[in-house]
C-alpha cells in the first residue's frame, strides 16, 4: 500500500470535519455568517466588519464582500460549511 492509499485509507474511518464558519444565503444580496466553532468565533470577530449588521451570533455580509471573507477564513486554515 503506497503512502497515498494509506493516508486515504485513514481519512475514511475519521469523523466528518466541523464547518468553524456557516454560511447562509438570505435570498437576496446578503449572506449570514455564523461561527459555529470557538475557532469560528475568534476569526469573524477579528476579521469581520465591527460595523457589520449582527443576526444572533452572525453576521450580514455582503455579496461584494463575501468572497473575500471566506478566502481569508480558508486561508487561515477554517472549515467553512454552508446553510444554517
Amino acid at each position: 500500500m503506497s503512502l497515498y492509499t494509506s493516508a486515504m485509507h485513514s481519512t475514511k474511518c475519521e469523523e466528518p470535519a466541523v464547518p468553524d464558519l456557516i454560511v447562509a444565503y438570505n435570498g437576496s444580496s446578503l449572506f449570514l455568517v455564523y461561527p459555529n466553532t470557538v475557532l469560528g468565533t475568534d476569526w469573524l470577530d477579528m476579521n469581520g466588519n465591527p460595523g457589520a449588521p449582527k443576526w444572533n451570533a452572525g453576521i450580514e455580509v455582503e455579496r461584494r464582500y463575501i468572497d473575500g471573507l471566506l478566502h481569508g477564513a480558508a486561508k487561515d486554515g477554517l472549515i467553512i460549511g454552508g446553510e444554517k
